[in-house]
């Protein structure tokens, strides 16, 4: 378990990369930000978010483009 200084500097450091997506027209689907969430309440690692989050872009970006 991680402590709550901990959490919110996680979700900070998250709000402030969506931020900057959203300024080049990104908008974070909510499955990613469900991803995220599981990293932090540390239920996965750093390194298992971030494999979750390319997995998660991998399948939309063919989805998207078989259509």
């Amino acid at each position: 378990m991680i402590d709550a200084a901990t959490e919110a500097r996680r979700r900070k450091n998250w709000q402030f990369a969506c931020n900057s997506s959203a300024l080049s027209g990104f908008e974070t689907p909510p499955e990613m930000h469900a991803i995220v969430e599981r990293y932090f309440k540390d239920e996965i690692s750093l390194t298992e978010t971030i494999e979750a989050l390319r997995k998660f872009n991998s399948q939309r970006y063919l989805s998207i483009n078989a259509e």
